[in-house]
């Protein structure tokens, strides 16, 4: 299968198939190219923050996730991001995993 690099909606499609698949590089790199052909699509911002959660890498997994609350303020799950992103900041600090009770319940936007 062929993906137009160009086409933000299809890259964020193949990012949500790879997140599924918790093919967490790949999910990234398709997020990433929608992100660069469209830079205002918050729900691939949000998307990518929640895959670099996953890998771990908090400084951008809070890049992320602030760049989609400033780009959809109002959104039915930003309060929820909110919260993750006060957890992640903690994390980015301490440089310790928050056990899985602690986490907030982010949904994917799939």
């Amino acid at each position: 299968l062929q993906v137009s690099p160009q086409d933000s909606d299809l890259q964020f499609n193949m990012g949500n198939l790879y997140n599924a698949t918790k093919r967490w590089e790949e999910a990234r790199n398709a997020y990433k190219t929608a992100i660069e052909t469209k830079p205002s699509f918050a729900e691939a911002h949000y998307n990518l923050g929640l895959v670099y959660s996953q890998l771990k890498d908090y400084p951008m997994a809070i890049q992320h996730l602030e760049t989609f609350l400033q780009l959809s303020p109002n959104a039915p799950h930003a309060q929820n991001v909110s919260s993750f992103l006060s957890l992640l900041k903690k994390q980015a600090i301490s440089g310790k995993q928050e056990s899985s009770q602690q986490k907030p319940t982010v949904k994917s936007a799939l």
